[in-house]
């Protein structure tokens, strides 16, 4: 299977949203020198993915995109975190992160 050009960076943003999770979650359970070490190279990494990005989209909408999926996932991770501890989910923030979603989704069909 042969990426388009567009298709392809919309790929690599999604892998560095991946990672910026990676990193995210890495500092807020990191307690020992490897697990700093592993996210400050998580970092790294996340930046060298995104930047490989920008040669396949617009910096605008490859930042748009990644923000938008970094954003969407640490939320889709923290509600199932909150699930799992018993907490309800609020038909508010169930409504914003479709919102966001669709959002994203619009910008990626906006670039045909």
């Amino acid at each position: 299977m042969v990426l388009s050009k567009e298709n392809k960076g919309f790929l690599i943003v999604f892998i560095a949203s991946l990672l910026d999770l990676t990193w995210l979650y890495g500092l807020k359970y990191a307690q020992s020198t490897l697990t700093y070490a592993l996210t400050i190279g998580a970092i790294c990494a996340n930046f060298i993915v995104l930047t490989k990005a920008f040669k396949y989209l617009p910096t605008s909408v490859a930042y748009v995109v990644f923000v938008g999926f970094a954003t969407l996932l640490v939320v889709l991770l923290d509600l199932a975190l909150l699930y799992k501890d018993g907490q309800d989910l609020a038909f508010a923030r169930v409504f914003f992160i479709f919102t966001l979603l669709i959002g994203v989704i619009g910008i990626k069909g906006a670039q045909k």
